[in-house]
């Protein structure tokens, strides 16, 4: 059965909307923010790559007050020698301030993922304008192939990962992490846990299976047909049909 996805993007747009109208940004603000869907990190040629979608609101007709429109998803991509430095490539090369409230998703490619995802963690735990219930995966190509990529039932890959995760673990059939629980699996140290590791098939994202952290790296990756001991200990909801070695169905 195909996955039944809401434009949640719309919703997300209208929640920014209210923003305008309640006075958290003014009129004029509003012509200068893009809303930031998801966030890539790479490591290529020894430098930090950031990529992403970003879903610019644009003001729109004026009737009673501030309306807005959603204009476009587009990518952005930017690197430096350190996050900092990639970080102001990116104001540099971007014109309009940003919203971080909205991102739904942080990949990290499979290479940066078996370098070091600590001081990604950190940061962004750290920055009180980014949500701490955002979604982590690791993918199986840079981060920036993935986000250049087209969903046929989704608005954006963004919210094509949240949707897929979100619902395959409502179904008892997935595990997913947020930035905050990494934080807080890191903070033990001695302790290791599993991300979401996905792929693309066209037309859609895939759940290939997991990734294993120890000390802030990937180790290795368990396959999904190969996951249903990992779901029976981790899983939030244990899937009443499983077995050991039978496929979840797609719905």
């Amino acid at each position: 059965m195909r996955i039944k996805r809401k434009n949640r993007l719309f919703v997300a747009l209208l929640i920014s909307s209210s923003l305008v109208l309640t006075g958290c940004w003014d009129s004029l603000d509003i012509n200068n923010k893009s809303i930031i869907l998801g966030v890539g990190i790479d490591q290529i040629n020894e430098k930090i790559n950031f990529t992403g979608e970003v879903a610019k609101l644009m003001a729109g007709q004026k009737v009673g007050g501030v309306s807005s429109t959603f204009s476009s998803v587009y990518n952005f991509y930017s690197d430096g020698e350190s996050f900092e430095e990639a970080r102001n490539e990116y104001d540099r090369l971007t014109p309009l301030g940003d919203f971080t409230g909205a991102i739904r998703v942080i990949v990290f490619s499979k290479a940066f993922a078996e370098k070091d995802i600590e001081p990604y963690i950190n940061r962004v735990t750290n920055l009180s304008s980014f949500r701490k219930s955002m979604m982590v995966v690791i993918s199986d190509t840079s981060a920036r192939q993935l986000f250049q990529k087209k969903i046929e039932t989704d608005t954006s890959i963004s919210y094509g990962i949240e949707d897929l995760i979100s619902y395959l673990c409502k179904e008892g059939k997935a595990i997913h992490k947020t930035v905050q629980e990494i934080r807080s699996d890191i903070s033990f140290k001695t302790i290791g846990y599993v991300v979401p590791y996905i792929g693309y098939e066209n037309p859609s994202v895939k759940l290939l299976g997991y990734s294993i952290i120890k000390g802030s790296k990937s180790i290795g990756t368990v396959d999904y047909d190969d996951s249903n001991g990992l779901l029976y200990l981790l899983s939030e909801k244990r899937s009443e049909e499983r077995r050991v070695g039978k496929e979840c169905s797609q719905g």
